[in-house]
């Protein structure tokens, strides 16, 4: 068995910057979550009519709840679907926000167009 070089000082180093990150993290998801409560505030139940926001909600809780989770400790592996979805849902948002500037907008229409076409040939071989 491999024996592990870590000592105490090292690991508990780690440990304290492990939950700072989360807590940090934490207050940044904090942050977009008081934007996102104004904005339904802001407009009412027109907020949910969106799929940018419903996406920005699907993140934000994603992402908040893997962080509390991390905090209790929670097993990696049963973090693994709410990660993967947290990681597509900030993908998605990532292609809608690059559609902001002019000189990605073309790409980030055709990847739309082709994922698009995708779901199509996917539908027809199942």
């Amino acid at each position: 068995m491999l024996k592990s070089n870590i000592t105490e000082a090292q690991e508990s180093r780690f440990s304290f910057l492990h939950i700072f990150f989360i807590v940090c993290c934490l207050i940044g998801a904090s942050y977009f979550s008081l934007l996102e409560i104004l904005q339904v505030l802001k407009e009412g139940l027109m907020y949910f009519s969106s799929k940018k926001n419903i996406i920005d909600i699907l993140m934000l809780s994603l992402n908040i709840s893997v962080l509390i989770s991390d905090l209790l400790n929670v097993s990696y592996t049963q973090l693994t679907q709410p990660l993967a979805l947290g990681v597509l849902f900030m993908w998605i948002e990532f292609f809608m926000q690059g559609r902001i500037f002019l000189e990605t907008a073309w790409m980030i229409r055709m990847i739309n167009s082709s994922i698009q076409e995708l779901g199509y040939f996917v539908f027809v071989f199942m």
